[in-house]
């Protein structure tokens, strides 16, 4: 078993570190990005929670705790409120040892490896202490990413590792709102909470891949597809290839293909991701069909994509050609010649190409040469002063490689004069406009931008191409503790000769920094409130902090506290209502009325102190005869639900049934031979209250 869950987790190990790649919290910044996601859908009878952190640290910290799912069933009357219901009493957290012996068998190595991300032990390999703690590091990070594409292939062990749901108590006519949260409380490491909404009735089918194409390579196809095609992207892929023309299919790999993250998020929508998968291949121009199946973090996999035939192609360039510096023959004409190492086989011939810029584009000059040319005249060059020549070698398969390119020229070694006139200014947003007076050499080619941060320091070009304008535009980065720019301007001609540097020219950059944002670093509830406690902003010029709050579910935040002292750090609110979750965040001003970005939101809600009577007289009997287990008791007055939970054989108590105050009676049909069964009962008042459980001695039904 530990043999096979070796080999298991380092097969897999490189995809897992794709998974949890950039996601572990560095620095304040990415402790104050969300670390908790959630997502649902909806199948007509039920809906289904999947969620996960997007760090190891919160990982770990909330699989401590586990988690708790809220719903909230919004009312189709007018101005009704929404109904929440507490859908895991007892938090959610992910399968102990002992359990997932009970539940899976020793050769089920999916589930040996579910079980090594929770409770395994990072193994180090390095004498050195700096290694061995980021070897540590680094596998924790990696069993983290291991963990949750577990959870994405498989239903049950989503639900072994705590992070998969079913709500089977839902009305398809009604739309909800879904909250995971965990009770960790972790002064470095706090956890978010996740809400989706949902509509039980919108039941979805699983996508296909779309995009799917293919490049042809040299012995090699790359499969490539947009994994943001859909709206909710594919947790992983299977490729399929058939070699007799389509009518079978069989798998390349037999883990998932997990595409690499290329692009930030801010770049998805405008550029795309594009995934790659890579296949070699022993021979060119041999047909092969291939088609994509995906699989989604609810463990569904997609329909089959399209059919795509492709082949490796012959794409080796041929060696390159040696060329001469080009020669001026009678004044008037530049013969360029060239020379080879190696001559190929599939060599076809030449061409040669002319442009105004090293860089390109070269335009074909004459007809193509054959394969035994070695030089070309050009005598069309009376129009310009300078080309730059490449001579491009071609084989029979359409393949080409160029020379470097190599300036053609008359000589010319005369400077235009420096610019002048030259003068500028930047706007609010940071838009510098740059003009000056016009060069009037007849062989002028144009202008060449450089600027500094200091004018000490070396001046860096900033024009990419050669300019003909005599203005330029630049835009700045205002997020700076500098507070000048300096430029400089150079004129050129057509042989490259630069003129001497324009003065420099100082532009004050408009101040419009904000301060950096608070952090909440603490929170805590009892019988006063909610108290809070901060770190404020490090911007030395801020003047106030500002403490916001709102109910949960509603959009405006209002201001309950307020203080211009770097001391205020800590505020207890009073106001909140029992049994209200409340959001709370912060912001700093400086002394421009500059904003800081809001600091991270944390949530807290002051539970009621009274407590509902218990249940008295819980009994259980077996009805053989109709198959089932008829539970009675004896409600209390006053309360408004009966929490019902259930126990099978030496597992611990979970939330079974959420019923009606005045129900004094339940019928449990989902019941197998040779089990052993153990309820309990909770009564809740309106006020939110809860008894302590009632439970019935072992009820074994045979």
């Amino acid at each position: 078993m530990k043999y096979i869950l070796l080999t298991l987790m380092l097969a897999l190990l490189a995809h897992a570190v794709l998974l949890a790649q950039g996601t572990t919290a560095t620095d304040t910044t990415d402790r104050l990005r969300p670390n908790l996601r959630l997502a649902a859908r909806a199948y007509g009878d039920s809906v289904v929670l999947r969620w996960g952190t997007t760090t190891d640290a919160a990982w770990k910290v909330a699989n401590s705790a586990g988690y708790t799912i809220e719903r909230i069933e919004l009312q189709s009357a007018k101005g009704a409120p929404p109904i929440r219901t507490i859908l895991t009493p007892q938090p959610l957290k992910p399968l102990t040892i002992d359990e997932w012996k009970a539940r899976y068998r020793p050769e089920d190595t999916l589930a040996g490896a579910a079980v090594q991300t929770l409770y395994g032990k990072a193994v180090t390999s390095d004498d050195d202490p700096f290694g061995s703690i980021y070897e540590m590091y680094i596998q924790q990070r990696n069993m983290h990413g291991f963990g949750l594409m577990l959870a994405d292939m498989s239903p049950g062990l989503a639900n072994g590792l705590g992070l998969r749901f079913v709500d089977r108590n839902v009305d398809r006519s009604r739309t909800y709102i879904y909250r995971v949260y965990s009770l960790a409380r972790h002064p470095e490491q706090p956890i978010d909470t996740a809400t989706v909404v949902v509509a039980a009735g919108e039941v979805r089918q699983t996508p296909d891949v779309e995009s799917l194409t293919a490049s042809e390579g040299e012995k090699e196809v790359v499969l490539k597809w947009n994994k943001y095609e859909h709206a909710v992207p594919f947790s992983g892929y299977f490729v399929e290839r058939s070699t007799d023309g389509g009518k079978s299919f069989q798998r390349l790999d037999r883990f998932p293909f997990i595409a690499a993250e290329n692009t930030t998020s801010g770049e998805r929508k405008e550029n795309g991701a594009e995934a790659q998968y890579q296949i070699r291949l022993e021979e060119n121009y041999r047909p092969v069909q291939y088609r994509v199946v995906g699989f989604d973090a609810f463990g569904e996999t997609s329909p089959k994509s399209r059919v795509i035939t492709a082949m490796g192609r012959d794409r080796t360039a041929p060696r390159q050609a040696l060329i001469d510096f080009p020669q001026v023959v009678d004044g008037t004409s530049l013969k360029i010649a060239w020379t080879l190492d190696t001559i190929e086989g599939d060599m076809a011939g030449f061409r040669v190409g002319k442009g105004v810029n090293p860089e390109g584009p070269f335009e074909p000059i004459g007809t193509m040469l054959s394969k035994d040319a070695r030089e070309f005249t050009d005598r069309n060059v009376r129009d310009l002063p300078e080309y730059f020549y490449v001579v491009t070698i071609f084989d029979t398969a359409g393949n080409s490689r160029n020379s470097i390119a190599l300036r053609g020229m008359f000589p010319d070694s005369i400077a235009p004069e420096s610019p002048s006139g030259l003068a500028g200014d930047v706007d609010s947003n940071g838009v510098v406009r740059l003009r000056w007076n016009a060069n009037g050499e007849k062989d002028l080619k144009g202008y060449r931008v450089f600027y500094a941060n200091q004018d000490d320091h070396e001046y860096q070009q900033l024009t990419t191409d050669i300019t003909n304008d005599t203005t330029f535009t630049d835009t700045l980065t205002l997020q700076t503790l500098s507070r000048e720019i300096y430029y400089k301007v150079v004129a050129l001609d057509n042989h490259f000769n630069h003129s001497g540097f324009t003065s420099p020219l100082t532009l004050t950059k408009p101040d419009v920094v904000p301060p950096a944002p608070p952090l909440i670093s603490d929170m805590s509830v009892d019988a006063r409130g909610i108290t809070l406690a901060w770190k404020p902003s490090p911007s030395s010029d801020v003047v106030e902090h500002v403490l916001y709050r709102r109910a949960s579910g509603e959009e405006i935040w209002k201001p309950v506290a307020r203080g211009a002292d770097r001391s205020f750090t800590g505020f207890t609110d009073t106001t909140a209502g029992i049994g209200v979750v409340y959001e709370y965040s912060l912001d700093a001003r400086d002394d421009a009325g500059h904003l800081s970005p809001r600091s991270n939101v944390v949530s807290g809600r002051v539970y009621p102190s009274a407590t509902a009577r218990n249940v008295d007289g819980i009994k259980g009997a077996v009805d053989r005869e109709r198959k089932r287990i008829v539970l009675r008791w004896n409600a209390p007055a006053g309360v408004t639900k009966i929490y019902l939970y259930k126990a099978t054989d030496k597992g611990g108590m979970t939330m079974y049934r959420s019923l009606d105050g005045t129900a004094t009676e339940f019928v449990d049909t989902e019941i197998f031979s040779g089990a052993t069964y153990r309820y309990g009962v909770k009564a809740v008042t309106e006020t939110g209250g809860e008894s302590s459980m009632t439970t019935t001695d072992q009820i074994q039904y045979n």
